[in-house]
């Protein structure tokens, strides 16, 4: 198969896949919040949130494995693929033993100390953290699978695997319907099982599919130097991952500490947008990814440069697609996903939707950078912009501040981050700035155009049709519209050979 139609497949299954899960991850969230009621469903979003915040290394790892995996497949040296794996493996049993004794150390004090819940709810509480414990161990051996699933490509199997199991989740309206039990408690029981189905079905896949997988190595002697230098990626690679967690989640311990568990329940509907938003996003960077490592492993840099300007547009394409009917019908698709919208869920929403959309400008320029490597100035300086809106927030909290100081913080230091990574990007791989600046300044005109247009249309048929026919006008027509004049304004003469070749070719597969 022709690479652009691999990555084509890859990413229709995937968008198979995010469909799925989207639509179950919306329904639950309605289901759930209204069965564990507002306070509930902050307690889960919260300690959800401190698990992330201590686990953030692992998403480190996770890239590391896929680049070394993945560059190492480009380079076709196989017995080396096998060598990464084993590497990954020993990795991964290390992480779960230091994050569970993480985890154990910190709950002495984080319920007793730092997090503000009702005291008839700390029992349940300290439940909900130990069952998270346990779904984040199996999430953390399942990394190596999911990487050499990503690196190999086999991208429709993956997509099967995680619709299985967003299928498997609806089992908690079952569960909750026959047990009389504490709802939360179920709940996370419920996901943690689902969780280790989601490893097992990946470890069987593997171990049969993979000859780098049948047999694994456990000798550290043997993998030392390897396990060396995935550690060293890892260890800069973790300061990015560390800023975005810590970003998103210790906003949410912020606003906990001056404005409660309610608050923590809106930030995690507005976070619940946030990610079905990058699902959709990324489901063509995340099938484009392998082919920009491939290309480095090549030596072939002119590829892999082009591969992650063009994942740039893409990405942000299929963001702003969503966006702008998401934004113009806000208040409309809150009431109906769930009937009682909780006070600030819509600003909320908004704001965090405005921050996406700069996050979206250059998720290809850091794919690239990771290709080469060299990550550390890059992770060090854009990890320091992240990370600034929460002493920015704790500061203007004391002074009495409103909740949504941090997430306008939270935007500014998006947008700087996302101009630090194109300056970075030039620096590293040769990437031309005023091009890329180009594209941006394009980008954003087609967004503010359509969605300005959009909102004069929406209040005009509103006025004449019910929500409900309006919402069905409104969506098709600003999608196709930015669509068209994204294509026309933002793709170059490359891009849009690049998507007529594709279209040629699928043409000559009937």
């Amino acid at each position: 198969m022709k690479r652009s139609l691999k990555v084509l497949f890859n990413t229709l299954c995937l968008y198979g896949k995010m469909i799925v899960t989207t639509i179950i991850a919306l329904y639950l969230t309605r289901v759930v919040l209204n069965y564990l009621g507002t306070n509930d469903f902050g307690i889960y979003s919260l300690i959800g949130g401190v698990i992330s915040l201590l686990s953030f290394v692992n998403s480190a790892l996770m890239v590391s494995s896929q680049r070394y995996l993945s560059v190492a497949l480009g380079e076709k040296n196989y017995s080396k693929v096998k060598d990464i794996f084993s590497s990954s493996i020993l990795i991964h049993i290390a992480m779960t033993v230091f994050l569970v004794l993480l985890f154990e150390l910190c709950s002495l004090f984080l319920f007793d100390h730092f997090l503000n819940i009702a005291p008839q709810r700390i029992s349940a509480a300290k439940v909900v953290y130990q069952l998270m414990i346990v779904s984040t161990i199996f999430t953390v051996l399942g990394v190596p699978y999911n990487a050499i699933i990503n690196a190999k490509e086999d991208l429709w199997m993956f997509s099967i695997i995680e619709s299985l199991c967003a299928l498997l989740k609806l089992g908690i309206i079952i569960i909750f319907h026959l047990s009389k039990s504490d709802a939360l408690i179920l709940y996370t029981g419920w996901i943690m099982i689902v969780t280790i189905l989601n490893f097992l079905f990946k470890f069987v896949w593997c171990k049969i599919k993979y000859s780098e997988c049948s047999s694994v190595s456990l000798s550290i002697g043997r993998n030392r130097k390897i396990i060396r230098q995935m550690l060293g990626f890892s260890g800069w690679n973790a300061f990015g991952t560390l800023a975005l967690i810590g970003r998103n989640q210790g906003a949410a311990i912020v606003l906990n500490l001056f404005w409660g568990t309610a608050i923590n329940a809106v930030y995690g509907i507005a976070n619940q947008v946030n990610s079905q938003l990058i699902y959709f996003s990324t489901m063509m960077t995340t099938s484009m990814a392998p082919q920009i490592m491939k290309s480095y492993g090549e030596g072939n840099n002119k590829r892999m440069l082009s591969l992650s300007v063009f994942t740039c547009k893409l990405a942000f394409l299929l963001s702003a697609i969503f966006a702008i009917p998401l934004l113009i019908e806000m208040n409309f698709i809150l009431k109906v996903w769930l009937k009682d919208v909780p006070e600030y869920t819509s600003i909320f929403c908004t704001l965090v939707v405005y921050m996406f959309l700069f996050m979206q400008l250059t998720p290809g320029l850091s794919r690239a950078i990771q290709a080469t490597g060299k990550i550390k100035w890059y992770q060090i300086i854009t990890s320091g912009l992240m990370l600034l809106p929460i002493p920015i927030a704790i500061l203007l909290g004391h002074l009495g501040g409103s909740n949504l100081v941090i997430l306008y913080a939270m935007i500014f230091s998006q947008a700087l981050s996302a101009l630090s990574s194109v300056y970075l990007a030039n620096r590293i791989i040769g990437l031309d700035v005023k091009k890329f600046l180009i594209f941006i300044a394009k980008a954003m005109m087609s967004f503010i155009f359509i969605y300005i247009v959009g909102l004069f249309v929406e209040r005009a048929i509103s006025a004449v049709y019910s929500e409900w026919v309006t919402f069905f006008i409104i969506v098709p027509i600003t999608m196709v519209s930015f669509a068209s004049i994204y294509f026309l304004l933002v793709f170059d003469l490359q891009d849009k050979e690049r998507v007529i070749n594709v279209v040629r070719d699928l043409r000559r597969k009937r």
